[in-house]
């Protein structure tokens, strides 16, 4: 138990809970607090909470009694969310450049792929990804427009959105559905980042690296991963080590992305 000394407009903050306790008024012995927490976060009186223990046993039974979610439904999740958060991104990026239209046209677009509005066939496998938005050199240099990036994804909603969020920083993108197109078209290509999903049909993710690291030629090519799932998750399920320089998980932080890519293609400039 934490225990604290507090006084008529100090706050106790807990952040991980997005919960803030203020002290409102002290007098006497009463105490008179301010509580703001998220509209997911029930706050009660304790009395309340014994109350309603006592009410709704069965409702607690029942709750107990719920299943985890299995590994394949939160995959799922992590799937649309990180769809989303795509989404919202490339609406963010049309709005700083003042294209309000275009940002809302984002909107649209990305509540029609959670709807299942979309089709694979929107998104034909491995293409050289049009630049059908204007880059944004200010970020990165003029010299952006010459780095190119693999994205190897096999969620046709999530490869075209983060096909779309690179191109709007400046870079030329290719899309590869899973391993196998990747490394038939890394055969006669060489990008110069790829990010790669791990869990794909056909060809995963750790298949992929390892043959793309056995290829002298592209072996020092800087992969990151892309994947609903963590390193030691992969690992547990005997892919062992990936060989590759960064993990993003899904939902993936598109700002983070862009710093890693940034960062790495700058090292091989003063290299």
């Amino acid at each position: 138990m934490l225990v604290l000394s507090r006084g008529a407009g100090d706050g106790i903050s807990f952040p991980d809970l997005d919960l803030v306790v203020e002290i409102l008024k002290v007098q006497g012995k009463r105490v008179q607090l301010g509580i703001s927490a998220a509209d997911t976060i029930r706050v009660l009186r304790s009395e309340l909470c014994e109350r309603q223990k006592d009410i709704e046993p069965e409702a607690h039974v029942a709750l107990a009694s719920v299943e985890p979610q299995s590994a394949e439904s939160i995959h799922t999740l992590r799937n649309e969310l990180n769809t989303l958060s795509m989404g919202l991104s490339i609406a963010e990026k049309y709005l700083q450049r003042g294209d309000a239209a275009m940002a809302e046209k984002a909107l649209e677009d990305i509540f029609g792929k959670l709807a299942g509005k979309r089709t694979s066939s929107e998104v034909p496998p491995l293409k050289q990804a049009a630049a059908t938005v204007p880059a944004d050199q200010s970020r990165f240099g003029a010299s952006t427009c010459s780095q190119s990036i693999l994205i190897v994804e096999d969620n046709p909603n999530e490869g075209q959105l983060l096909a779309e969020i690179l191109q709007l920083n400046g870079f030329r993108v290719a899309t590869a559905t899973d391993g196998h197109q990747a490394i038939e078209w890394l055969e006669s290509n060489t990008p110069h980042v790829i990010l790669m999903d791990m869990h794909m049909a056909n060809c995963d993710g750790p298949t992929a690296v390892k043959r793309i690291r056995e290829n002298p030629r592209l072996a020092t090519i800087p992969i990151f991963a892309v994947s609903g799932a963590d390193r030691e998750q992969i690992q547990s399920e005997g892919c062992g080590e990936v060989a590759v320089q960064d993990w993003f998980q899904k939902p993936v932080k598109t700002q983070p992305l862009l710093h890693a890519i940034d960062d790495l293609l700058a090292q091989a400039l003063r290299s």
